[in-house]
């Protein structure tokens, strides 16, 4: 269990950073109380960043807005777990004890607490977790005592959390993330929900 690790952009250490670019980017959000996004352009994802939710990051979709499956349990076990479909009384009694769900469960709804937990580990805020981390933005030191903005890594953050996700510290690490991304050709937006 991986409980916070945190990457701080640091001056110089990301591409294309410098002091003006920061101050560039603080004079906006004290002007206009958003972030400076420079969209890139051509756009191939998108991570929306819900300002309501202390920054959480979704990859190509807001990291609250997730909806039930809309399949049975059966097709849903099958799909997303990687289950077999039964096919004999074996088979049945297999999901029984697996999971405790009868026979007359695999043709109903999802339960909440199944995909919801699945949802934690594979759902856009763990895809926006992998996404960034596949870029290794920066290393938790200070350069001269400074650093500007950051994010905050997720893995199962306390004991019984399944929860992966990545959070930006404030709007200074959105624009600061946006500015890198540019910078990488990383062809990827950000969008404020």
């Amino acid at each position: 269990m991986e409980l916070i690790t945190r990457r701080h952009f640091l001056i110089g250490a990301l591409t294309g950073l410098t002091l003006p670019l920061v101050d560039r980017f603080v004079k906006y959000i004290e002007e206009f109380g958003e972030p400076l996004l420079k969209l890139p352009q051509k756009v191939e994802n998108t991570l929306y960043i819900n300002k309501g939710q202390d920054f959480m990051i979704g990859l190509n979709m807001d990291p609250l807005s997730v909806e039930p499956p809309k399949c049975s349990l059966i097709d849903y076990l099958v799909t997303v777990r990687g289950e077999v479909a039964p096919k004999c009384a074996a088979d049945y009694e297999y999901f029984e004890m697996e999971y405790g769900y009868e026979a007359t469960d695999l043709d109903r709804a999802v339960p909440d607490d199944l995909w919801l937990g699945d949802n934690a580990r594979n759902g856009p805020s763990a895809e926006a977790y992998h996404f960034l981390k596949s870029f290794k933005l920066g290393s938790a030191f200070d350069v001269d005592d400074e650093s500007y903005g950051g994010l905050s890594f997720y893995d199962g953050p306390c004991i019984g959390s399944d929860f992966l996700g990545v959070h930006a510290d404030d709007e200074l690490s959105i624009s600061l993330l946006q500015n890198e991304l540019n910078s990488r050709d990383a062809n990827t937006a950000i969008k404020i929900v």
